[in-house]
């Protein structure tokens, strides 16, 4: 993430320095020299951010693609990739290069067994001691 584009998605969301740097659990100077370009921006500033940016799609649409992916056996979080540098690529008139993805880790993932529900007499704190 560049310094213009941590300020963008500040700026998009309304928030100034401050309010960005009590959700951060930051200074508001740090966001300042970040901003500026004075000091890298880490990496966990970066997926916070990106994780705040709505993203809306319509079902239908979500799951064409999905099913245009399985059609041709095609990885779908690399599919979707390619589609958005494609588009940004026509948007912008320029070639994107793709980054490094960045794996949110709070979301469990699809084929990630569930965690056992203690049974219905047991609470969980009476579980651990069990």
């Amino acid at each position: 993430m560049s310094p213009e584009q941590l300020r963008q998605l500040r700026e998009a969301r309304g928030l100034t320095r401050d309010e960005l740097a009590a959700e951060l659990n930051c200074s508001a100077g740090a966001l300042v020299h970040w901003e500026h370009g004075k000091r890298t921006i880490p990496g966990w500033v970066e997926e916070r951010m990106m994780r705040a940016i709505p993203v809306t799609l319509p079902l239908a649409d979500l799951a064409a693609f999905l099913d245009h992916c399985r059609a041709r056996d095609l990885d779908f979080h690399t599919a979707l990739s390619e589609a958005l540098t494609d588009w940004l690529t026509t948007q912008t008139g320029q070639p994107v290069t793709p980054k490094p993805s960045i794996t949110y880790t709070d979301a469990p993932h699809p084929h990630a067994k569930a965690a056992e529900e203690p049974p219905p007499n047991q609470s969980p704190a009476d579980q651990r001691t069990a």
